[in-house]
C-alpha cells in the first residue's frame, strides 16, 4: 500500500500538489499551472530572401506592439545579428507567447549597426518587414505587417528585402 507521503512527494514533482491545496476562492487567474509553460510555445520562422550580397549582417527586430514599430530597437521584445549571405538569411524564435508580432529586418552592409539613409531619409541599404508592404512615402505600419501567432504554432515569415 501507497503512503500518503509517497503520494505527497509524485504530486509535487507533477506540480499537482499546490494545486489540490488552494482554498476555493482562489482567482484561476493567481493559480500557477501547468499551462503556464505551454503558453510560450509557439514560434517564428523568419526567412530574409533577396540579400544583394554577404556583406555585413543581417539585422532583425521582433515587436509585439504597435509601440516602437518598425525601427525603435529598445522597443523590441526580441533582436538578432546574423552575418549576411547573398541570397537568403533564416533565423527562428522560439517560446513566444501567441499574440501579435511583427519583424522588421535590414540588411546593414556597411556594419554600422544601422539603417543608413540619403539626405531625404529613403534607405539606402535593404529592409523588410513581415508580409511585405511597400508604401512609397513613409515607413510601414503595424497594421500593414503585424500578424496573428497561435499557442503551440509555428508561424513562417518570409520577407523579401527592398533595395532603392
Amino acid at each position: 500500500m501507497t503512503t500518503p507521503s509517497v503520494w505527497n512527494r509524485w504530486l509535487q514533482r507533477l506540480g499537482i500538489i499546490g494545486l489540490l491545496s488552494m482554498p476555493a476562492s482562489v482567482s484561476a487567474s493567481t493559480v500557477p499551472t501547468l499551462l503556464e509553460e505551454d503558453a510560450a510555445d509557439a514560434a517564428i520562422d523568419i526567412r530574409v530572401t533577396n540579400v544583394r550580397s554577404a556583406d555585413g549582417y543581417v539585422l532583425l527586430l521582433l515587436f509585439n506592439t504597435a509601440d516602437g514599430f518598425p525601427n525603435v530597437s529598445t522597443k523590441a521584445i526580441n533582436s538578432a545579428r546574423i552575418r549576411a549571405t547573398k541570397g537568403r538569411v533564416t533565423h527562428e524564435i522560439r517560446g513566444l507567447a501567441p499574440g501579435r508580432y511583427a519583424v522588421t529586418v535590414i540588411h546593414d552592409e556597411n556594419n554600422n549597426k544601422k539603417l543608413d539613409t540619403n539626405l531625404f531619409g529613403i534607405p539606402k541599404e535593404g529592409w523588410g518587414t513581415s508580409r511585405n508592404p511597400r508604401p512609397r512615402t513613409r515607413a510601414p505600419r503595424w497594421s500593414e505587417s503585424s500578424f496573428a501567432l497561435k499557442t503551440g504554432s509555428t508561424r513562417d515569415v518570409a520577407i523579401s528585402l527592398v533595395y532603392r
